[in-house]
């Protein structure tokens, strides 16, 4: 049998949480190891927003080929994020083409939003064109950063590996 529990978390409570959920019997229990499970849940400040990124893009990818990148910043909130700036490592071995916003100086595109609403996400896509010579794994790597407190670091940075061969007939 199952049970749902709904816990109200008070005012101001930040950081980790931990719900502790025992059980008990009248007959006989043959493992008592069993009875109890916890949970941790971390709590952000009404004042903080979580800001992740996400880069998607092809696999693999022939030399001499245009390929594309999404890069997708997300607010998980709570907070409305503020001054959000995200930057973009193009690939070694590319060539940049252009991107959907941004500008493009010495192998990065970075841009900027003044706020994104917490569940809101915008995506830029950056276009760029692998070296005819190119060969083995390319890696396009974007960061994203807030002004408003971002307690959780962890999903700020993400790449995407493609594996390159070699441009056909080359």
């Amino acid at each position: 049998r199952s049970f749902s529990v709904v816990v109200a978390i008070a005012q101001g409570t930040t950081g980790n949480v931990t719900s502790t959920v025992s059980a008990t019997a009248t007959t006989l229990d043959p493992n008592l190891a069993n009875n109890t499970a916890a949970a941790v849940t971390f709590v952000l400040a009404p004042t903080q927003a979580d800001v992740s990124v996400t880069v998607t893009g092809p696999a693999t990818a022939s030399g001499g080929q245009q390929i594309r990148y999404d890069v997708t910043v997300t607010n998980n909130g709570p907070a409305k994020a503020s001054d959000v700036v995200v930057t973009n490592a193009i690939p070694a071995q590319t060539t940049f083409v252009s991107a959907t916003r941004g500008s493009f100086s010495n192998g990065v595109v970075a841009w900027s939003h003044k706020d994104i609403n917490s569940g809101s996400s915008i995506t830029t896509s950056i276009y760029v064109r692998v070296a005819a010579g190119a060969s083995g794994n390319i890696t396009d790597t974007a960061v994203a950063s807030t002004g408003t407190i971002d307690p959780i670091q962890s999903n700020n940075t993400r790449q995407q590996t493609t594996s390159v061969s070699a441009a056909p007939g080359g």
